[in-house]
């Protein structure tokens, strides 16, 4: 992970508008515990593309490991939008669930499509709704 950083650091150094070079410093921040500096990364990339499903996601996992739940909510519900996928679900219940409201928890893993995906998480969603 450190030679990945020390990679994409270089890569945004001789392109500073590559996407692809500010995520991946994003995600090996994010890898190695540097939340702040892995929050500036994915800033900037999303800077150059604000529709990144993927850059939002990155986003807000660094918001989570920084304690910020209700904020990556937002970012989680973004990508959502930007492109619905299960994965995006999952996190997004996953971080309702550590705020507490398990409600909007099951409100986001009954989004999710796949039920082998919810199986993998050890999701199991009961026959009722949570109110």
């Amino acid at each position: 992970i450190k030679a990945l950083r020390e990679l994409a650091l270089e890569a945004t150094r001789y392109r500073v508008s590559s996407v692809n070079a500010w995520y991946y410093l994003a995600m090996a921040d994010y890898q190695l515990g540097f939340t702040k500096k892995g929050l500036r990364a994915i800033d900037r990339a999303i800077r150059l593309e604000p529709d990144g499903d993927d850059l939002m996601v990155m986003k807000a996992n660094l918001l989570v490991s920084d304690g910020c739940l209700e904020e990556a909510l937002k970012y989680y519900d973004e990508a959502c939008e930007i492109f619905p996928d299960d994965s995006y679900y999952i996190m997004a219940g996953r971080a309702c669930a550590c705020m507490g409201n398990l409600a909007a928890a099951d409100m986001y893993y009954r989004k999710v499509k796949d039920s082998d995906i919810l199986k993998a998480f050890g999701i199991s969603l009961s026959k009722k709704r949570l109110l």
